[in-house]
């Protein structure tokens, strides 16, 4: 049995309408203080300003009331020290699952959070169309179903960092500071570990300790679990005779346990990246690289693999810079394909072709337009230049064309 309290004006301010209940008391009226047994009015009298509406089993009160109108504070409070306090919903009549409570024992856990003490619990049917639903009007905002599928719809807007993280697995023991560089650790499945090679272009993303948004699912061992879970829904959606939600349930709980990493790593967004100050000064608008120190990063000089963009400037004493973090930052333009022809002199066994679009990297294509006698091959390449080799001296003078990207 439950207990309203509730502070009214002295004039009449309880409604109540469509009364259902028979019994030996006369039918209250409004503004009357009522109890009931067994879902009979047991009692009847004027009140005038602070009341205890006192309530046999919901089923009664649920027969008794069609409409309670209330003007002025209501509060819920249980028959027992740190019971639990819920506000139900019926259908048909009866109860149901569909509950609003608060709990102040709670001991449920939530990744990223931890212990959960006290909180308001809404909970929803478990069937697969029940979802606690915001709406505007007509208008559906915001929706969570029973499977913990969130639909917003407008915007997201964080007041706090503006990067996008995903957790990842961390060396065993060695913590990383905010800022940190990492890139793949080999060793450990889906792990991360400081970056240790300078201008390395494998960087994942940057440790970050409150990302705007955090992508936090399980480790990939969950995935045959999630994916039987989603072919469950597929079936029930497609025929609910098909629905199992005992396994549905079950898998829920699995991977809700599963292990999940515990480094926060920025992928996109701006975020505080540690410096080397051994590398040199930071200045706004830099790309940003590895350096030879573990987990620091350096301005990257010339073209190379860049993994951020640094939106200010370094400062002596201060070991970090705002960056937006960008994979192409710093990577030169792709470039457009050259091509020329050139000669092979009769009797040389090289020939140094130089053309200042060529780089280091560029990879060169050789036809010749004579037979040049030999094997050839691309001996060497280098910033504006590339050499062709033979493995006997040319008979004459060979022409060849040659293209590179």
């Amino acid at each position: 049995m439950g207990l309203v309290r509730t502070a009214l004006p002295a004039a009449g301010l309880l409604a109540v309408a469509a009364w259902a209940a028979v019994g030996a008391a006369p039918a209250p009226r409004q503004g009357q203080l009522v109890t009931f047994q067994s879902g009979t009015v047991a009692s009847a009298q004027d009140v005038n300003d602070n009341f205890a509406f006192v309530l046999g089993e919901v089923a009664a009160v649920q027969n008794a009331l069609a409409n309670l109108d209330l003007q002025g504070s209501l509060q819920l409070q249980p028959s027992g020290a740190d019971a639990d306090q819920s506000l139900f919903f019926a259908d048909g009549g009866s109860p149901t699952a569909n509950y609003l409570r608060w709990e102040d024992t709670s001991n449920e856990f939530c990744f990223q959070i931890g212990a959960i003490q006290s909180g308001f619990v809404l909970n929803i049917a478990d069937n697969t169309s029940s979802a606690w639903m915001f709406r505007n009007g007509n208008d559906i905002e915001f929706v969570v179903d029973e499977t913990g599928f969130a639909w917003l719809g407008s915007s997201l807007v964080t007041n706090g960092s503006c990067d996008l993280a995903e957790t990842f697995v961390g060396p065993a023991g060695a913590e990383l500071p905010p800022g940190t560089v990492v890139v793949p650790d080999h060793a450990v499945p889906e792990g991360v570990r400081p970056a240790t090679s300078p201008r390395d272009p494998r960087v994942v993303g940057v440790v970050t300790s409150t990302p705007g948004v955090l992508l936090n699912g399980p480790t990939s061992g969950a995935l045959p679990w999630a994916r039987e879970l989603a072919e469950l829904r597929r079936r029930a959606a497609a025929d609910p005779a098909a629905a199992d939600p005992e396994r549905a349930a079950r898998l829920e709980e699995q991977l809700d346990a599963a292990p999940r990493g515990d480094v926060a790593v920025a992928l996109v967004g701006r975020v505080l990246v540690r410096v080397d100050p051994a590398a040199g000064p930071v200045r706004a608008g830099d790309a940003l690289t590895t350096s030879g120190t573990p987990g620091l990063a350096a301005p990257l000089d010339g073209p190379g693999p860049g993994f951020a963009l640094a939106l200010e400037d370094s400062a002596p004493g201060r070991d970090e810079v705002l960056a937006l973090l960008r994979p192409s930052a710093g990577a030169p333009p792709p470039t457009e394909e050259v091509a020329a022809v050139a000669v092979v002199r009769a009797g040389a066994t090289r020939c140094v072709v130089r053309d200042p679009r060529l780089r280091a990297d560029s990879v060169p294509h050789v036809t010749f337009r004579a037979d040049p006698g030999a094997r050839h091959w691309v001996a060497a390449a280098g910033d504006g230049w590339f050499e062709l080799a033979l493995a006997a001296p040319a008979p004459a003078d060979v022409p060849f064309a040659w293209r590179a990207r």
